[in-house]
């Protein structure tokens, strides 16, 4: 079976980014128009709605306790929805909020945008705001109207120029392969053009048809996606290329320059706190997990937080120890570096020998673990297999 090179891993692993203190995520949950795969926490765009949404927003911003300044923050993330579509006072209250929050020295502040959204007024208006990384979702070159997307398949190359030469130190862009219609051919022009942007980080995902979503409504008429043996095919498509280009593969869905991984996302994958704020938006902070309300007429901010918990937030959870490991496997073997979990090691020999055997995990002599290439395409049979037997 395929092999990913373990030592190369372990080298970058020694100098990439590590996540510096918990993350704070804000959602802007409206867009101007929905993409037909999107199954995220968003509604279209109302600028009544948007102006009393931000009234909330501010109120939220005002109550957060003295707990949540007490580690300075490492990363900032906006997403949505369509964070380039939020008007000037929306970027002036985040402005005024993270600089109320202890932050680490050099923190990255990412913020979500639409390629048809780059003017010059907004990148400036962004790099004023103090973000240095926009996460660009492209998705495809090839029609992208086809998805629901609002820009022209050149737009992303002039929105990346845009954001370049107001100053923007780091640009992602996001893309997506198994789409309808798309062959390896396709695929192959993506590729090419996105790295022809030279982006200092690329997501590729692979499409997900989720119920509930137009785009799946479509397939159930008739539309054709790629099977699972040629959605594998495009996957490990995707990783050669951008290999050969340069990148290299530290998320089962993500690319980067060495030393450019997003360090929010790491703060994920490696079981980080974090503070998700707006209608929608997740928390995990300690063993405490809950989600603000959605859809945006719900978000109404009042009370006291009590338990590190807000008042307003729905579906609180207190994790259990059984919980916490569980998603700590999953999302460390997302990772693609290399992980310690020695739980895993001390408790379960058995399973990761039967894994590493199966050729989908590999395991150093000092207790290194990350997914092969097969292992990448099977990574719930590893977490499932995992978490059942290493309690």
């Amino acid at each position: 079976m395929a092999q990913s090179s373990y030592p190369a891993r372990i080298r970058l692993f020694d100098y990439m980014k590590k996540p510096a203190g918990p993350g704070l995520y804000v959602h802007f949950p409206f867009c101007l128009s929905i993409c037909k795969y999107c199954d995220f926490p968003r509604v279209k765009f109302d600028p009544s709605l948007v102006d009393s949404y931000l009234d909330f927003l501010d109120r939220a911003f005002a109550m957060v306790p003295d707990e949540y300044r007490s580690r300075p923050f490492g990363s900032v993330y906006v997403g949505g929805g369509t964070p380039s579509t939020a008007p000037a006072r929306f970027w002036d209250s985040l402005k005024a909020f993270v600089e109320s929050l202890p932050m680490v020295q050099g923190f990255e502040f990412t913020v979500e945008v639409n390629p048809e959204d780059v003017t010059p007024e907004l990148a400036s208006r962004l790099v004023q705001t103090g973000v240095n990384r926009v996460s660009m979702g492209a998705q495809t070159f090839d029609t992208p109207e086809r998805l629901g997307r609002r820009h022209s398949a050149r737009r992303p190359a002039e929105a990346v120029g845009v954001l370049r030469d107001a100053g923007v130190p780091e640009i992602t862009v996001d893309m997506m392969f198994a789409l309808p219609d798309q062959d390896r051919d396709v695929l192959a022009r993506d590729i090419d053009t996105v790295v022809s942007l030279n982006p200092d980080h690329i997501s590729y995902y692979g499409l997900m048809v989720v119920e509930g979503t137009p785009l799946h409504t479509l397939v159930q008429w008739g539309m054709q996606v790629p099977g699972e043996d040629e959605w594998a095919s495009m996957y490990s498509m995707v990783e050669q290329r951008l290999l050969a280009a340069g990148y290299w593969h530290y998320e089962i869905s993500n690319y980067a320059r060495p030393g450019r991984e997003s360090a929010h996302n790491l703060l994920y994958w490696s079981g980080g706190d974090y503070l998700g704020m707006g209608a929608g938006a997740g928390s995990r902070w300690g063993r405490f997990r809950w989600y603000d309300p959605f859809p945006p007429e719900r978000y109404a901010v009042s009370g006291q937080w009590t338990d590190t918990v807000p008042p307003w937030a729905v579906e609180v959870e207190r994790l259990t120890d059984d919980q916490i490991l569980d998603e700590a496997v999953m999302t460390a073997l997302r990772y693609l570096g290399g992980v310690r979990l020695d739980h895993l090691v001390e408790h379960c020999p058995d399973a990761m020998d039967e894994l590493r055997n199966l050729g989908l995990l590999m395991i150093s002599d000092d207790g290194w673990i990350l997914p092969s290439s097969d292992g990448q395409l099977l990574l719930n049979v590893i977490v499932d297999r995992l978490t059942r037997s290493c309690r």
